[in-house]
């Protein structure tokens, strides 16, 4: 079912309420859980990222977080609550970021830019992210590809359904090339922007630099503007932009 940009946004705000359910705060521990909660968020993911879902038990978790066994329960209630909360922390951010791009671009050039930008950036930063996604994407029917199935129709799906509503707005008006469906345009172009972080070592020795400097992520955000301006424009669009320059003027052509 598709969802137009409003009702993606209510339904992402409804998810990001919904996705980790908070708990009570114990009565025996009146200082602040929020550093203990983050502390095993941050374990978590890295040794679900080095050594996957399946292979890590909460045990190691807790030891990686120094404290006690019985706290990640308490916060998380299971493996698969953690693992949620871990998507979660890691997604929401991105998505809310995403949303308020989608309700302020003023042109199709602006909205590719920003969001090329705040895509690269946040892939750069979250260097697990994507490693346990593909792990969990190997094995379908297992807990972990359930729990990310999920936590991605609740924070992701919203905002990809919202972004393509945008592209249909934008061929409407004949600014955007009609001939493609918007849906697929926004897959195209998250696996341009993502890929190059997913294999990192094989395309970072093929293009013979670390893909996360500070100079590669420039060159990466660039290029990908400069493509998925040109691909997604209407022809007669791009003859108009290319004569008066209009755009946000943050892309060399």
């Amino acid at each position: 079912m598709r969802l137009d940009g409003d009702r993606a946004l209510a339904s992402f705000e409804l998810a990001c309420r919904t996705t980790v359910p908070t708990l009570p705060r114990p009565r025996a521990h009146p200082r602040d859980p929020e550093p203990t909660r983050q502390r095993i968020l941050d374990a978590a993911e890295t040794l679900f990222a080095e050594r996957g879902f399946e292979a890590t038990r909460l045990r190691e978790v807790a030891a990686a977080a120094k404290v006690h066994h019985a706290l990640v329960l308490h916060y998380f209630e299971s493996k698969q609550g953690l693992l949620r909360a871990v998507l979660a922390r890691a997604i929401g951010a991105i998505s809310m970021r995403a949303f308020e791009v989608l309700g302020t671009a003023r042109s199709l050039e602006e909205l590719i830019d920003r969001q090329v930008e705040l895509t690269v950036d946040h892939f750069a930063r979250n260097r697990n992210l994507l490693r346990i996604v593909h792990g969990a994407s190997r094995w379908p029917g297992s807990p972990a590809y359930a729990v990310c199935m999920d936590v991605a129709r609740r924070l992701v799906w919203p905002l990809l359904e919202a972004t393509s509503a945008a592209l249909e707005r934008f061929q409407r008006e004949g600014l955007a090339r009609a001939d493609v469906d918007p849906r697929r345009l926004v897959v195209v172009a998250l696996g341009a922007i993502a890929h190059v972080f997913h294999e990192e070592h094989f395309l970072g020795a093929f293009l013979g630099a670390d893909v996360r400097s500070d100079e590669a992520l420039a060159e990466h955000r660039r290029v990908c503007c400069l493509l998925l301006r040109a691909a997604v424009r209407a022809p007669q669009a791009t003859c108009e932009t290319d004569a008066t320059g209009s755009g946000t003027g943050g892309v060399a052509r």
